[in-house]
């Protein structure tokens, strides 16, 4: 792929993400605005209904982050720079812990909210699962790739 390509596919990347972040915080803010307006609100069902939400604001910020790389990338920035490593750590980060709340929050809401539901405390949610995985992956992923360049910076100064 040349320099041309590059950028152009970034630029695309950049933009899909740009739409899809602008929709999902549309919605977002939709959301509350519907609970608020409801004239049968109870503070109970607000709760319940909101909280389930609150993962999507992880990963609306793993949506900023990548556009903000993909600016980058298609600006010409370094491919192996650590703004790509601290991307790579923060997505992982931020998609671990979108995906471990979603797999603790609404457990815990069906055993404090009434009604209360009795179950187990963590779902067996296997796409969320699969979520933390990755996450943890991309972490580990950023830190093999800090240690490279480590090691590429200490090969370079015996040149």
């Amino acid at each position: 792929m040349n320099a041309d390509a590059f950028r152009r596919n970034n630029l695309i990347l950049k933009g899909t993400a740009s739409l899809i972040f602008m929709a999902l915080v549309l919605i977002m803010m939709m959301f509350p605005l519907s609970i608020l307006l409801s004239p049968h609100m109870t503070t109970a069902l607000a709760i319940r209904l909101s909280v389930p939400w609150l993962p999507g604001l992880f990963y609306v910020a793993i949506l900023w982050r990548l556009r903000g790389l993909f600016a980058d990338l298609a600006a010409g920035g370094a491919q192996f720079s650590r703004r790509l490593i601290d991307a790579l750590a923060s997505v992982g980060w931020l998609l671990a812990a979108g995906a471990v709340m979603s797999l603790l929050v609404n457990p815990l809401l069906n055993l404090l909210l009434p009604p209360h539901r009795i179950g187990g405390l963590m779902i067996f949610d296997l796409p969320a699962l699969a979520l933390v995985m990755v996450g943890v992956t991309l972490v580990l992923l950023a830190r093999m790739l800090t240690r490279a360049i480590a090691m590429q910076d200490e090969l370079e100064s015996f040149i």
